[in-house]
């Protein structure tokens, strides 16, 4: 029973990086174990197109994608309720339970307006009170100009391929996935 309660719980909106103690860094599976299964082809060459496919198709109902996710901004979850009057007790801020809402939103349009993964998953790791302070996690987030190419991009993508491409790196990256939660399930 207790290891299929911790199975089916699962995070949306990136709270598994803005509330677990060890922050979820990655954006999609491509372990090493996920990434043999494309053998003898490259990750990048198995997966770009599709997901270049689907972002795309999402941008362009991006308008419908955030009329819905408003019902999340009006009707928030209980957990956001929670983890909102939490989070503004420990601030000292007025106890408002739409910030954290909008916030997840608001990610999402970054998301969808081509925004660097790598950017927001920084500024995700800064909501983290576990460990926003430690930049160590912000420099792994965000690479180095000299190995990758999503620290050479700046806060925006230029098309949806390059964030596609940003993605895929930021999913394989080793050191992102060294750092993961010891308890990760990498076997398909």
């Amino acid at each position: 029973k207790q290891w299929y309660q911790r199975r089916v719980r699962g995070h949306v909106f990136g709270t598994a990086t803005t509330l677990l103690p060890v922050p979820e860094l990655l954006p999609f599976r491509a372990t090493p174990q996920f990434v043999g299964v494309f053998a003898p082809l490259r990750v990048e060459t198995a997966m770009r197109g599709p997901m270049t496919r689907a972002l795309t198709s999402l941008r362009e109902i991006r308008s419908v994608l955030f009329c819905l996710m408003d019902v999340f901004v009006r009707e928030p979850t209980l957990d956001w309720c929670k983890y909102s009057r939490k989070h503004s007790t420990k601030q000292g801020q007025a106890n408002e339970d739409s910030w954290y809402p909008k916030a997840k939103v608001e990610t999402a349009r970054r998301k969808l307006e081509l925004g660097n993964p790598s950017e927001i998953l920084r500024d995700e790791l800064k909501e983290n009170v576990h460990v926003g302070k430690e930049q160590a996690f912000w420099h792994v987030a965000l690479g180095t100009r000299k190995l990758h190419a999503r620290a050479k991009v700046g806060s925006v993508c230029g098309s949806v391929d390059e964030q596609v491409k940003c993605l895929i790196e930021l999913a394989s990256d080793l050191n992102v996935l060294g750092r993961q939660y010891s308890g990760l399930e990498t076997w398909l």
